[in-house]
């Protein structure tokens, strides 16, 4: 391979990144505003205006299909409607091969509130970490704990804890990897759910008072957690990592409702299929390349596709990758585009 190859090979590499784009970017295609009749983003947009005060909205789609990409595109137009949106990485706090407890999403709901909130340089608010409100609500539990049971001679989850917290420990680094401090927070909280909940709600409510504070009363607040479909557990428990979406995100919906907010999820689609609010769940499809119940090409789809390719890799790139003539009918963008089965 000659320096002339491995430069054209590089920029190949730099232009075709895996990365998810926002709406004014030049190489970014308007696929789902030119092809769907039911644009999933308006859709939620919609949902969100017409809502009083908060709401929850589940969104998902096949793994590859543009999500946050959308969902950027989402956080722009309620930002054109003065809303406040907050977004956040839900892999920054989670493992993904483990089963998802609903004092997990509780913990990541509020850490990642504040940490959002923190990155918003339009508004100046002051809001301490949830890792030091944790610190202190395992603390006060842990010292009520500890007098109601002071015969019982055992050393509890929670003491555990608070030795750990003061040697330091970095709570959000310990969440995404096995270890015991994990395994004693997740027990702990488990056994104090509406303890949680409640002081959960607490700092959200902070939050949102902070927000309009700075930026009026009527200010609404929208956040958005993504990649939660990213939970799909290894070979040994994903089935568990499945049952356990299922409770959380069907049979305790409800209580990841945030107050004052409009909450949007990134959720695995399979819930679709499992959970009891298949209505609340927006899906964003992949591409149809043929008309429905006919081998009849849908030529906006295919345009389309062309010319998502065409804004990745220049013309000429385009000839030396494929051939010549790369954009012939039934030539080899053609059958690339046929074999993807319509997955950006």
């Amino acid at each position: 391979m000659d320096k002339e190859q491995l430069t054209f090979l590089r920029r190949l590499r730099r232009a075709l990144e895996d990365r998810a784009l926002e709406p004014n970017e030049p190489v970014r295609v308007r696929i789902h505003e030119t092809l769907d009749s039911e644009d999933p983003v308006l859709i939620l947009r919609n949902n969100i205006l017409q809502a009083d005060g908060e709401s929850l909205l589940l969104f998902s789609g096949f793994q590859g299909s543009g999500k946050t990409t959308e969902l950027f595109r989402l956080r722009r137009l309620l930002r054109d409607q003065d809303y406040v949106v907050l977004y956040a990485d839900a892999m920054e706090y989670l493992a993904e091969t483990e089963p998802l407890t609903l004092s997990d999403m509780l913990m990541l709901l509020a850490a990642a509130f504040g940490s959002a909130l923190a990155q918003q340089t339009d508004i100046k608010v002051q809001l301490p970490s949830y890792w030091d409100r944790l610190r202190a609500f395992v603390e006060g539990l842990e010292i009520r704990i500890e007098k109601i049971g002071a015969s019982v001679g055992y050393t509890s989850p929670g003491a555990r804890l608070l030795g750990a917290f003061k040697l330091g420990v970095d709570i959000k680094a310990e969440l995404r990897t096995p270890s015991n401090f994990r395994d004693d927070l997740k027990t702990f909280l488990s056994s104090h759910l509406p303890a949680l909940q409640r002081d959960v709600e607490a700092y959200i409510r902070d939050g949102v008072a902070a927000i309009r504070a700075a930026r009026g009363q009527d200010t609404q607040v929208v956040f958005i957690v993504d990649q939660l479909e990213r939970m799909r557990g290894n070979y040994q428990n994903w089935h568990e990592v499945i049952r356990a979406g299922r409770q959380v995100f069907g049979d305790q919906r409800d209580r990841l409702r945030l107050p004052d907010v409009h909450c949007v999820y990134s959720v695995p689609s399979w819930l679709a299929l499992l959970t009891p609010h298949p209505s609340s769940l927006v899906i964003l499809p992949s591409v149809h390349l043929w008309e429905k119940g006919e081998r009849k090409r849908r030529e906006t789809a295919w345009s389309m596709f062309h010319a998502l390719v065409r804004q990745r890799i220049p013309p000429a790139h385009l000839a030396r990758l494929f051939g010549p003539n790369p954009d012939a009918r039934d030539g080899p963008v053609e059958r690339l585009i046929e074999a993807s089965g319509g997955n950006i």
